[in-house]
Formats: C-alpha cells, structure tokens, sequence
C-alpha cells in the first residue's frame, strides 16, 4: 500500500548516491560579498542577506558539530548549483537541517550524509496549498489513492506520466544525472493559460508562454523551492535572521541619522547584529515611556503593554500581550481583552515553585490554543512584575525596556524585505547614569 507519506520515505534517498546536474543560478561575480572563515571551518556568504548583500550580516555554511554541510554544499555543486545558503542551521523534525534558495539540506545520522527535504509536500502537510495556488501558480498536489497496493516501480512510472502533458518541462526534468534525487517525484500538473506548471515533491517546474522578467516565452524555469519556503513561513524566525560572521568584536557604525541612547543606545552599541535585526530608528527618534508588565515562565516571557497613545504604536485597542517563546525564538500578539467580568484565574493547582498566570495573561494563556501557548511556554515561574517602562521604535520593530527585572527586550516584526517575522531577543540592562 503506497500512500504519499511512504512515498515521501522512499523518495528521500540520500544524496551521496550520486551528483547530478542542476540547471544552474546566475551567481554574481563579487567574490567580496562571501569569504573563509577564519577558522577553515567553511565559507560566509552575505548575498541572500536580505539586504542585497549590503551590511555585515549573512549566512555561514559550516562543517561544525561534525555535521559537514560546507563540504556536501561544495560537492554538490555550491551557489552555482544550490543558490546561496538563507538560513541559520536549526532543528527541524528532529533533524539538523540548513535552507538555501533552491534546497533543504538535511543531515541524516543514521546514514552520515545529507538528503534533500521534500519542500513541497511539506508545504502541503501544513495547508500551504492555497497559498503556493494563488501567489505561487502552484497547483495542489494530485490524489494519490490510485499508488495503493502499487509496486514502487508501477508508483514512479505512474508519477511520471504526469510529464508527459508537457515536453519541454520533460525534457528538463530528465536532463539532471538523478532527477528523482533532486526533484523527487511529479506531482500534478496545471496550465494556467500564460504558464504550464508541473509539481514535484522538492521542485517546481514552469514553463511561461510569453516573456516575463525572470523567463522568455518558452523557457523552463525551476523555482527556488527554499525561498518558497522561506517566503511561506516554514522556518523559525530566528533561523533566517542574519548572523555576523566570526571573530567580528567590533560595533558595525550603522549609517542611521540618530542612533539610540542611554540603555537602548548601550545594547545597541555591544550587539551589532541589532542593526541587522530592527534597522535605524524610527519615528519617533527617542524613547517614550509606557506601562509595562513582565512575567517569567518556564520556557519564555508574557509582556503587557499599553500602546495607546504612544507615538508611532497605531493600535486603538491600546494593550497588547506579546508572549515570547524560547523554543523558537519567535514571538506573538494577543490584544489584551480580559474585564474584571472574567475570571482571575482558572483554578489550576501548578508544580511546586510554579504558578498559574491570572488576569490577561492568563487569559491568554488557556485561550490561545493557536499559537500552543500554554503548551510551549509551560507554567509561570514568577509573580507578575508591573512598572513604567520605556519603548522606541525602529524601522523593522521595537527595543522594550522593564524596570523589574531590568532588561531589553529587540521585538523585530519584520525582514529588511517586509517579510513577517516576529523574532525576540533578550538582554540585561547594564546601563547606570
């Protein structure tokens, strides 16, 4: 009995079995934008930075931990091949995996080589359908119900018949060494009148019928599955934040008309990745103080604020609870909707040293089962602490400062492309007058 989750099995087979052709990306000539480590542990790349390859910040393809995704990247034919590298490592089920624009890397142990991830039933498995449909010209993947009690072999001859509704994206499929490693198996096919597109389970083919500025009529063009990706939401925010590269100790001067001050400015001043992160300033220029609550809990952070009224924060409710995951270092926003109608809490009886959160942020905690809130951040591990804080804005988000502790807080909301993102970071407040 096939059905597409086997099917997904057996067509993951490791990539050391063979080095195929790729239809290669046009990589730029400027050899400045990526070097060397200084360790020779692998090579930093700045291009896919989400800033045109501009700033210091990038991504590293590494050989750490035993793990030698520098060395299967080369092998396997680098940017030339794969594209550039648009994410940190980071575990995702289970395994250790790496994004780059046109694939997943991902480190099998029990085998000790790389296989590719099948990006577009990933994308399936988690409802992305009508969205790669809409913005993507990517049909939903066919039925699969007929590969039951099919032999593999009668499995892959039946996918492949799916190209034959369209010969030249045939033509390409089948001109890569191994192309079931590469693309895996086809999927469905669609023509939407100006491009013909056929789905494989870690590519996508297309082929346009008039020129756009990407392709000319006819050509076969395969998609960057790992921007797609990306582009989707699939990967932790923090996994594609830039990083500086190794042994940088010194503050990057960003070119910004104001910079923070005071304990924003001295953060600022010692994490130069904040730069990459939240941009320059924003409106307004300084500080503002504001109403802030805090809350520890095991695996993350409530904040309370109220919003209203404070320059440049457009939200007319006028408190927000932000809770700050450390799984993932992501964050997100719940408005604060609990009355002294509501109950203060739900009567829970925690661990020894635990308590349940009350008021709004216990509200949030039971009622905000989309985000696995009360799963993810586990019991409260302190009482709340309420005080007079400090905001200020920055282009891609926000720096907090609480009293009680005394610490920042960088809430970045947004790539440098004004993609979603939603990181957090954390530091302690260090500054004294």
């Amino acid at each position: 009995m096939w059905t597409l989750r086997l099917l997904r099995f057996v067509a993951a087979i490791s990539v050391f079995l063979a080095i195929p052709m790729l239809r290669p990306l046009s990589v730029g000539a400027d050899t400045a934008l990526d070097f060397d480590l200084p360790d020779g542990s692998g090579h930093f790349y700045r291009q896919a930075n989400g800033q045109a390859g501009m700033g210091e910040t990038g991504f590293a393809v590494t050989n750490a931990a035993e793990i030698p995704f520098w060395d299967e990247y080369k092998r396997l034919g680098g940017p030339e091949v794969l594209g550039y590298p648009i994410s940190r490592r980071f575990n995702w089920d289970g395994f250790t995996v790496q994004a780059m624009q046109k694939a997943i890397l991902q480190w099998r142990p029990e085998t000790k080589s790389v296989a590719f991830v099948n990006i577009f039933d990933r994308l399936h498995d988690l409802g992305n359908d009508n969205w790669l449909e809409a913005f993507r010209a990517t049909p939903p993947p066919s039925d699969t119900k007929p590969d039951t009690d099919l032999s593999w072999e009668e499995v892959k001859a039946r996918h492949l018949e799916i190209l034959d509704q369209n010969a030249a994206i045939k033509t390409v499929y089948f001109a890569a060494a191994d192309p079931l490693l590469w693309y895996g198996l086809p999927m469905s096919y669609k023509d939407y009148g100006n491009v013909s597109v056929v789905r494989a389970q870690r590519a996508v083919f297309q082929q346009w019928k008039e020129d756009v500025p990407w392709a000319k009529k006819g050509q076969v063009v395969i998609a960057n599955g790992g921007d797609v990706a990306k582009d989707a939401g699939l990967f932790p925010g923090p996994a594609i934040v830039p990083e500086l590269p190794q042994n940088v100790t010194t503050p990057v001067t960003p070119a910004c008309s104001s910079v923070p001050v005071r304990g924003f400015g001295l953060v600022w001043s010692e994490h130069p990745e904040l730069y990459d992160l939240l941009g320059c300033p924003g409106w307004p220029v300084k500080e503002q103080a504001i109403d802030v609550n805090i809350q520890r809990f095991e695996h993350g952070w409530m904040l309370w604020l109220r919003t209203q009224n404070v320059p440049g924060w457009y939200d007319p409710a006028g408190k927000q609870i932000y809770v700050l995951f450390e799984d993932n270092q992501t964050f997100t926003v719940f408005p604060d909707t609990w009355t002294e109608a509501d109950p203060v809490s739900g009567g829970l009886t925690p661990p020894a040293g635990m308590l349940e959160p009350q008021g709004g942020f216990g509200k949030v905690w039971h009622e905000g089962t989309g985000a696995k809130t009360r799963e993810r951040l586990g019991w409260a591990a302190g009482p709340e602490h309420p005080g007079r804080g400090a905001w200020q804005g920055f282009q891609r988000g926000r720096m907090v400062w609480t009293p009680d502790p005394r610490l920042i807080f960088a809430l970045v909301e947004r790539t440098p492309r004004y993609e979603v993102l939603n990181a957090w970071r954390v530091y302690p407040d260090q500054f004294t007058d």
